[in-house]
This record gives C-alpha cells, structure tokens and sequence, in this order.
C-alpha cells in the first residue's frame, strides 16, 4: 500500500472513531471555536467588544445545547452516554432570542482560522439542522477537508512520505483535524506550504508563473491563520535559486531571488498587523468585566500588553520564560504531542507514547525512499532553525496569554500546537541511513496500534460505565495522585470504582487503619462517588464515619438536576468521639437515566472515615 493510500484509509477510520467517540465539546477549547465560528456564519467576520468583554451574540437555544456538556469538563471520572447526547440533539435551534457570550480567547484569532466552519455550519444550518449536529456535521466536514489536503500533501513529496504519514496519524493529530478547532485550519495551511515547498525544492518538479501565484497565497493564509507559524514561510528558501523565473526587469544576479525575499517579508508584515490587532483587542483579568471575568477563562493577573512592558525592562528573560517552562511539563509536553486527548484528561498508557517516538526514529532513519535524494546538511539546519523558533515562539505566546505579568516562566503547551513543527525538527536532527523495510513496517503497525489504543481510552473516558455493585467500601488507605486534576482520589474494594476529590488524606484523626479524609471550610466536599445503571426501586445506603463538627452526608442527581437530600444527625457515637452518619435513597422513574452521586461535605474541620455504600437492588 503506497503511502498517501495508507493514511486516507486509516484516517478515515479513525477520524470517524474519533468523532463517535468524542462527546460534544470536548476537545480542547472545542466550544469558544464553535461560538466564533457560529458568529462569522452569522455574518460577523470579528468578534464583537463591548461592555469589557469579547465575543458575540448567539441563540439560546445554542447556548442551553453547549451548556449541557459543561459537566463532564475537568471531571476525569464523570461519564456520559449516547443517551444523553441523544436528548441533545433533540433541541432545536430558534434565532429569536439571543445572548452575548464570552470567548476571548478564540476572538483574537484571524478570520481565515474559522472561514472552512463558517461556510460548513451556513449551509447546515440553513438546512435546518440543530444545533449539536451543526457540531457534529461541521467536524465531519472538517475532518474530510483535513484528510483530502494531506493526503494530496504526502502523494505530492518527493520523499519522507511515510514519516509524514506516520506524523499525521498520530492520535493527537487525529483528534484536533476531526474538530472545529483553528488549529485544523493551520495545520491544513502548514501542510500545504511543507508539501509544496519540499516537491520544489527536493525533485525536478520546475516552478512556474501560476506556482508563484499558488506559494504566494498559501504563504499569506498561514501567515494571518496563526501569527507565530509564520517563520515556517522561510522554508521557501530551501529550493534551489535556480529554480525561480527570472524577473525581466532586473539585470542583477538577485534577479531569482527577489520572489523567495519578497515573499517571507510580506508575509512577516502580515504576521505582525495581525498580532498588533489582536494584541489591541485584548483584555486583561483586572479589566474584564467583573461579572463575567471568570467565566471568560482568563487567569487573575494576566495582562498581555503589561506582560511586554514587563519584558521590555527585562529583555534577559525572554529566553529564561522559555525554557524555564519546557523543563517544567516537559514530560506533559512529550505525552501530549503523541496523544493526550479529551480535555487533556484522556491519557494514552506510557508505554505506548514511547512507542510512538520510537517509531518516529525508525521512519527517519530507515526510509528508503530518501537515500535517492540528497539533502544537504545546511538544508536540514534550515529545518531545524525553523522549526526550533516556531517552538520558541509558541512557548512565548503562552506567556503572554495565559501567564501573570511577571511570571517565572512559561505554561500551557499542548502537544497539538507542534502537530506541523516537530516534523521539521525531527528532519534536522535524524540522518537518512539505509533501508530497513521491517523496521518501517513496524512503524507503521505502531501508528495502528496507537489509534486503536487512543480510541480505546476516549471510550473508556465517555462512555464505559462500571458495573452495578451491592456493596462498595473506602476507608481511605490507598490513595493516589491524579495528575489530570491535581486531586487526591482513593481506590475502593472495586478496582472500577473511585472516590475523587478526597485532597487532604491524613493520619492525624482515624477511625481505623491509618488514614482518614480532612475537610474544612477551604475544602468543603469530598468523598464524591459517582453511581451508574440505578433503576427505579433501587435502595441506596451511604454510611460514613466522621469526626467534628459540620459534616452532613449527601445524595444529589448530576445533569443540571435540583435534586439532593442530606443527613447531619448521627445514627452511633463510638468510644473515640467518632460519629456515625447514615442515609438510605430510593431510586424513583423520574432519577433512572441519572448518575447519582454521594458524598460528604463539612462546614468546619472534619474527619471522615470507613465510607460504605450498601445496594438493594429491585431487580
């Protein structure tokens, strides 16, 4: 199977996989770029600034859609099902009402990131589709349009086509090009402009007048796509001068040169007019409208333009903010550009992350197919210069973004945006040898392996839900770290079910073993089980112990349900002072399709202990 062929089919696949698999907006950002693409359908090419905030008017009815997938956000351990987004679909899309929404973020990008959408969600809508499948369809749409384009760019290389495949395929590739993210637009650009320049520069392919015009408009879109991509234009000087038509009117030798120069300088200029309107636009957190200012997403003490102000009085940092912050999430950074999907909180097994790279390194080394061409060493440094500043560059825009002024270093990288900038720097690096066909295949049964395993963890995510127990205990002796969080969890006597936010464990109070669960006012909850597949008739039984004053024993309903009942009295006193809560919850038709929760709160510093939840089931 030749290259381009290879990636179309398993693309395909899992792309589509990938977009079963994955809730509505539940890729990153995925919902402020569906509200500014929505708002360019509407006709509205920026986002709209008024009363200190940014963003845009939308339906109601779009917003109670993309409302409802809010809980699962952050929620490591909370599911979904196809039922839920069933109900979803079923709400309809009216324009009557409107209401004005923050996304700050995504209104500083340029029109051309969300031009593709835009167009996508017009026709859609005008063919009266609701609002989650305006979503869903436009995803689709966009994951075709991904897959066409590159799959054009690898069958147009003259070498390298099965790393770029193999990079291509990466889960996290996969998961962002099946989204309505920006970051779909610059990759498509990214690609285009790799694929065009490399045919150039590595084959006899000569350059005509009409490619001018064809380099010259992919250069400019990049350049306005995604500002700080821009110094990958630079890669146009990788193509052999020779190959430039002559400008008639000039009589110097830098005739052939002036197109290259002319190029990557108007495309600068358009870099910087675009960043100098974003950076006009902004808003920081102690200017945002106070009301709205959490919801907006941007972290307290953030104020990009005193943040260069800040720089500028100490131009040694620039450097430091940098690396500082790569040597910080290094290994989240490393994970995350093979696949850390979701809200970055579904996570593929370490093992296989590193199988990812290492099948990165055999293509490179072992492609065949590059030995027929010869790739000078100050070609792949040019490679690696580039791609090495767009890295930089990225980092940097992160410190002004999201980074307080004055910060030690930078964070906030995410593996998706190098998804067009590890390539060039992995070809600076790794020489072309020999081939090994067996090693390639290898990599490329690695790339399968990888999607299939990515796909198996969004499942697992969203949708599995553990079985039904009758009897689930914690006491609160083994505990763990969720890194996705920063929570402590504890495990219970079921290897399939956990109990989150229990952040303070500690062995200061006991009722038995040697740990308990610490709550105060700081942190008032805890202890939170999640119960699936209850149906009417069902009783529930929560018992805790728990030591001082304030604690209270809790049922609620998840999904935007009022429902919650609670018990403060104690059942038993022991010996020790410790207290026994108690609380029984009978399932009724109304609560079936729900996800129950259980859990301690405490207005002061309490101590719980030895938590049991008993089922009787009614059938």
């Amino acid at each position: 199977m030749k290259p381009h062929t290879f990636f179309l089919l398993v693309g395909l696949i899992s792309g589509l996989t990938f977009l079963v698999l994955t809730p509505p907006f539940q890729t990153p950002d995925e919902v402020n770029h569906f509200y500014r693409a929505y708002d360019m359908a509407q006709g509205n090419l920026l986002a709209t600034k008024q009363d200190n905030r940014l963003g845009g008017f939308m339906p109601k009815s779009l917003i109670e859609a993309v409302n409802k997938n809010f809980d699962i956000r952050f929620e490591p351990y909370l599911r979904t099902s196809y039922k839920n987004i069933s109900d979803q679909l079923r709400i309809k899309l009216t324009d009557t009402t409107k209401e004005f929404v923050d996304f700050p973020n995504t209104a500083l990008y340029s029109p051309i990131s969300y031009l593709p959408q835009a167009v996508f969600i017009t026709i859609f809508k005008f063919l009266g589709f609701r609002p989650i499948m305006l979503l869903m369809l436009t995803r689709l749409m966009m994951l075709f349009l991904w897959l066409i384009t590159v799959y054009n760019v690898i069958k147009m290389l003259p070498f390298f086509k099965w790393f770029f495949c193999f990079c291509a395929l990466l889960p996290m590739s996969v998961f962002v090009n099946m989204s309505v993210s920006a970051d779909v637009v610059t990759n498509i650009l990214g690609f285009l402009w790799i694929g065009n320049v490399f045919s150039f520069a590595f084959s006899e392919r000569k350059i005509l007048a009409k490619n001018l015009i064809q380099l010259l408009v992919i250069a400019l879109l990049f350049a306005s796509a995604k500002y700080v991509y821009t110094p990958i234009v630079c890669l146009i000087f990788l193509i052999p001068i020779h190959k430039f038509p002559k400008i008639v009117f000039l009589d110097t030798r830098f005739k052939q040169f002036l197109f290259p120069v002319a190029l990557v300088f108007v495309s600068l200029i358009v870099a910087f007019l675009g960043s100098r309107y974003a950076t006009s636009i902004t808003l920081s957190n102690a200017n945002y409208n106070p009301s709205y200012v959490v919801a907006s997403g941007i972290p307290t003490g953030v104020d990009m333009k005193a943040q260069i102000t800040f720089l500028k009085s100490q131009p040694k940092k620039l450097l430091n903010v940098v690396s500082g912050g790569v040597a910080q999430i290094y290994l989240a950074l490393q994970d995350s550009y093979i696949g850390t999907l979701g809200w970055l909180d579904v996570r593929i097994p370490e093992s296989l992350i590193y199988l990812g790279y290492l099948s990165l390194f055999f293509i490179l080394l072992f492609d065949n197919a590059a030995a027929r061409f010869k790739i000078k060493f100050w070609q792949r440094m040019l490679m690696f210069l580039v791609g090495s500043l767009v890295f930089y560059l990225i980092c940097f825009s992160q410190y002004l973004s999201w980074v307080p002024v004055g910060g030690s270093y930078s964070y906030g990288m995410q593996g998706r945006y190098f998804i067009i900038v590890m390539p060039l720097i992995f070809l600076g690096l790794i020489p072309t040898y020999l081939n090994q066909r067996l090693l390639l295949y290898f990599s490329l049964l690695a790339s399968v392996l990888l999607l299939a395993s990515s796909a198996k963890c969004l499942y697992n995510r969203y949708f599995f839900i553990p079985s039904k127990q009758t009897e689930i205990t914690c006491n609160f002796e083994s505990s763990f770290l969720d890194t996705y969080s920063g929570e402590v969890c504890c495990k219970t006597n079921h290897s399939n079910m956990i109990a989150t936010r229990t952040t303070k464990i500690l062995d200061e109070k006991v009722h038995s073993g040697k740990y308990a669960c610490r709550l105060d006012r700081k942190n008032p909850r805890g202890a939170i089980f999640r119960l699936y597949n209850y149906v009417a008739g069902d009783t529930i039984t929560s018992e805790v112990w728990t030591y001082g004053s304030g604690a209270s024993l809790w049922f609620a309903l998840n999904e935007y349900n009022d429902f919650h009942v609670s018990e403060t009295n104690a059942v038993e006193t022991d010996a020790k002072g410790w207290k026994k809560l108690k609380l029984t919850f009978v399932v009724d038709k109304k609560m079936e399709n729900f996800i129950i929760k259980t859990y301690v709160e405490s207005t002061e510093t309490s101590y719980f202990d030895d938590f049991k939840i008993t089922v009787h089931s009614a059938k």
